[in-house]
């Protein structure tokens, strides 16, 4: 219901029926190969040896000898359900068996894993989102953009991409709740061990999944939405919040955390959230750049995100405990040393008021001269600062034409 919701609120409103169409169909024909084929794949045939195969060999339609009476089976189908969710792509039970089967080669809980150690990835920030996201990519790429995105009707590339605006906020806010509960299902439910019978010894690490997965959204959300309110500031000289990067912002944290939401403290959440969040507005503007046409801008939150996720995975878990405060000491010597902490030298001198506050230059007479607010506006491209001084009109003159004022 989350990506429906998302989708179809991204998408234009002739394009509506269409997009809730195709999403009711991801459900309805992956549930079907899953049972036939994606199960088996992923998960049969585990064997204790550790022994190493390609793709499971057995429990083709949730049948098989050893697990066809009493609690076993009803696990076997809890199983199978929760993985179900995930399963909207055709590779995916290929990356789920090398990753999350005893047998697969990537696997941390084969006799011989990779390297001595394997890859941990609780909830899927490589096995699911790295997977949707490479598909998102490569879909993208084959398709094409939609008509008058980049190019004109002759092929000829725009000056300025087109913003092709999805018909509903109201959709889209929706579809993020709707996800960002879901992930609480999903983090939290991974670490339930369907085929044990006492589930009491995951409630602290339920616990932990649930807090982690709270922080690293609203850090994605808040880091992605002040990023864009400053880039978009220092470009036209107006904020602009985006309510559209901010929700992507708490997915892109989301898929983040999902690989180590079991595996760290909290503050290392708020880390990986923000930097995922970082992260997915960097490449949403690379996909303009190279004319990659996302209208859900699934790629930068997918794949972006969970690259990451797979990385702080390792990253984080090996700078935590004793160098935990040298780590949050390091990174703010290097904001101090970034000169984020304090205003530019000509935002100084113009005074805070004027740069952060809003105040006009007439408030200011007599404490900052004209030339030192030119020279502001200039760097600033205010077009607030302009009129004040004399050196723009203001919109009602615009438009109506100067000669007409003058």
């Amino acid at each position: 219901a989350g990506f429906a919701m998302i989708c179809s609120g991204c998408v234009r409103k002739k394009n509506v029926q269409n997009t809730m169409l195709k999403s009711l169909l991801d459900v309805c024909g992956s549930s079907i190969a899953f049972y036939f084929l994606g199960y088996a794949f992923a998960f049969g045939g585990s064997e204790e040896s550790g022994k190493v195969t390609f793709i499971g060999s057995s429990n083709f339609l949730l049948l098989d000898g050893d697990t066809t009476e009493g609690d076993s089976r009803a696990m076997l189908h809890l199983h199978w359900f929760f993985h179900f969710g995930f399963a909207a792509t055709a590779v995916y039970p290929v990356i789920v068996h090398s990753i999350w089967s005893s047998n697969g080669f990537l696997s941390a809980f084969t006799n011989k894993p990779l390297l001595g150690v394997g890859m941990i990835d609780f909830a899927g920030s490589g096995v699911v989102h790295v997977t949707g996201g490479i598909c998102s990519l490569l879909a993208s790429v084959m398709l094409g953009p939609r008509t008058g995105r980049f190019y004109d009707e002759r092929g000829n590339k725009l000056e300025e991409p087109k913003t092709f605006h999805g018909h509903s906020k109201t959709l889209q806010m929706l579809g993020t709740f709707l996800l960002w509960f879901g992930w609480y299902g999903f983090n939290a439910g991974s670490s339930v061990d369907f085929f044990s019978v006492d589930q009491s010894l995951n409630i602290p690490v339920i616990a932990l999944t649930v807090v982690n997965s709270t922080l690293a959204g609203s850090m994605g959300g808040i880091v992605s939405l002040f990023i864009n309110l400053i880039v978009e500031e220092n470009r036209t000289g107006e904020p602009l919040w985006k309510l559209s990067g901010a929700m992507n912002g708490c997915l892109a944290g989301l898929v983040a955390i999902t690989g180590s939401c079991a595996l760290v403290e909290p503050w290392a959440a708020m880390i990986i959230g923000s930097i995922a969040g970082a992260l997915y507005y960097l490449c949403s503007h690379l996909l303009v750049k190279y004319c990659i046409d996302d209208a859900v801008d699934a790629i930068p939150v997918h794949l972006a995100g969970g690259i990451w996720g797979v990385i702080a995975t390792g990253l984080i878990v090996l700078l935590m405990g004793e160098r935990k405060w040298r780590l949050f000491i390091d990174g703010l010597s290097t904001c101090s040393y970034m000169g984020l902490f304090r205003s530019n030298a000509l935002e100084e001198i113009v005074g805070l008021d004027v740069s952060y506050h809003g105040y006009t230059p007439r408030s200011l007479a007599g404490e900052v001269t004209n030339g030192q607010l030119r020279e502001y506006s200039a760097a600033s491209g205010s077009r607030r600062f302009k009129y004040d001084l004399g050196l723009d009109v203001n919109e009602e003159t615009d438009k109506e034409g100067i000669d007409r004022f003058e």
